[in-house]
């Protein structure tokens, strides 16, 4: 019991002290004095504090006698008072006072609806990254200041912890899913070009370019679940699933029955190692209708993760039984496609294409990607089994059940091989996608190969048998390698 209590104190001391050693960013915004009736200043040093604190890379301190770090070193005598319209050098010796690694010096003006923003990043008092803020948010001619007050710290504070701050570790705040970033106003147009200009650079694997843009299209049109999604697999793609996660919470908070929005929420919770906060999410909305078609779906994901695929197909059965659409059909075939029920796996395929799947850039390149993760693991299990008979096939020729096992070999593979030809490839993954087809056939022929050696017993077929399986997992792994270069990792 004391050793327990022991460890229990251990941990949670080391989980303090993990919180407490996240870097420090100052924050301090520049303000133009005012020579008329109108401030030209958009306050955004606390609107980036709160989108810093979301992914809790850093650790913000606003320049401000209120802010918590701030009124300690003051309390303690380290700090005096803060200097009045300091310049940079002014604010950078307060944040060696202050012990903060960090310094972001922000300034956000505007004229009328024309924006001027910029942030310069300092690190142990050197600048190592800046950015700019040109598009304000405009409703019937008026800037519209809370809104692109929000858009700015959102858009800064993702290129921050995707650029600067991409080695630390971030420690995400648990916070329940509240409301969108953004005053909505569903009737409101798109920046010029901002979704075309998203899709584009996430189809091209430019992530941050991807991110802003499609930030700034979400602000404008946050009730089109086309670019939410498109926003979500931009941040989970560029290695953030918590964003990605909060985000997809929020935009299915406000449309619940769109299954794209909850599956690409659960699976970035998923992808971050937060099986709890996926599985909170599934039972809450269960909670409310156990006939919930998407969570059902999402409750499929979590069975998937944990290799239960009976259980995942029993709730993916009941999510057909309530509304038999592409989507569902298509996850189906998925997990049979796991199961290595590759005739069930392209039934469902192909009842995907029938009933109909969304064809929108980025559902397109989200089925892909998922589908990507599958064919991959299929791929290993069967050149693992391939490998494996080979070499009992050397030690144990006599085996009576070689053949049958060999036959059983070749149809899995020559099934696999007909269910990756079913699939919708878009534009930027084709080349990889020709590498994973290739790796297959040679995967086949080895396969056949073990199935003449199992009759002949020649030594120069079971050579070719062995050579073929080293081709198809080097071809592979190309194709890996290619896919990762085609989404920017």
């Amino acid at each position: 019991m004391r050793r327990a209590l022991l460890v229990c104190l251990l941990l949670a001391t080391g989980a303090v002290a993990f919180a407490q050693g996240r870097p420090l960013v100052l924050i301090f915004q520049v303000r133009l004095a005012s020579f008329s009736e109108v401030d030209p200043n958009l306050v955004v040093d606390v609107a980036l504090a709160n989108a810093l604190r979301e992914v809790g890379k850093v650790k913000p301190v606003v320049w401000s006698p209120d802010d918590p770090v701030v009124a300690e070193a003051r309390r303690t005598g380290r700090l005096r008072d803060l200097p009045k319209n300091p310049n940079p050098g002014e604010v950078l010796r307060v944040a060696e006072v202050l012990n903060t690694r960090y310094v972001a010096i922000v300034s956000v003006t505007h004229v009328g609806g024309l924006l001027d923003g910029t942030v310069d990043l300092y690190r142990d008092g050197r600048k190592v990254w800046s950015d700019t803020a040109n598009t304000a948010i405009v409703r019937d001619g008026e800037i519209d200041k809370e809104s692109t007050v929000l858009s700015v710290a959102q858009t800064w504070a993702s290129k921050m912890n995707i650029e600067p701050f991409r080695e630390l570790v971030g420690t995400p705040d648990d916070i329940t899913p509240g409301p969108p970033l953004v005053r909505l106003h569903p009737t409101q147009d798109a920046p010029s070009g901002a979704f075309e200009l998203g899709m584009a650079a996430l189809e091209a694997g430019r992530l941050v370019d991807a991110i802003v843009h499609l930030r700034d299209a979400v602000d404008s049109q946050p009730f089109d679940p086309v670019r939410r999604k498109a926003l979500v697999e931009a941040l989970r793609l560029a290695g953030h699933p918590y964003l990605a996660a909060e985000e997809g919470e929020r935009a299915a908070e406000m449309m619940p029955n769109d299954a794209g929005l909850l599956s690409a929420a659960a699976a970035a919770w998923l992808a971050g190692g937060q099986v709890e906060r996926a599985y909170n999410l599934v039972t809450r909305i269960l909670a409310r209708d156990e006939q919930n078609a998407p969570a059902l779906c999402v409750l499929a994901d979590l069975h998937v993760a944990r290799l239960e695929f009976a259980a995942a197909l029993e709730a993916l059965d009941k999510a057909l039984a309530v509304r038999a659409d592409g989507e569902t059909y298509f996850r189906r075939s998925q997990v049979h496609a796991l199961n290595e029920d590759f005739p069930a796996a392209a039934r469902d395929m192909s009842r995907a294409a029938e009933v109909g799947l969304s064809q929108e850039p980025p559902d397109r390149l989200r089925r892909y990607r998922q589908l990507a993760s599958v064919l991959d693991q299929v791929f290993e299990s069967l050149a693992l089994r391939t490998r494996n008979l080979l070499r009992e096939a050397r030690a144990t020729p006599g085996e009576a059940s070689l053949s049958n096992r060999a036959l059983l070999l070749v149809n899995s593979v020559r099934s696999f091989q007909t269910y990756l030809d079913q699939a919708d490839v878009p534009d930027p993954h084709k080349r990889s996608h020709a590498d994973r087809a290739l790796a297959v056939n040679l995967l086949l022929q080895s396969a056949l190969g073990i199935q003449r050696y199992v009759q002949d017993r020649s030594p120069e077929t079971a050579a070719d048998a062995d050579l073929l399986q080293v081709e198809a997992m080097r071809e592979h792994a190309v194709a890996r390698q290619l896919f990762g270069t085609e989404v920017g990792r």
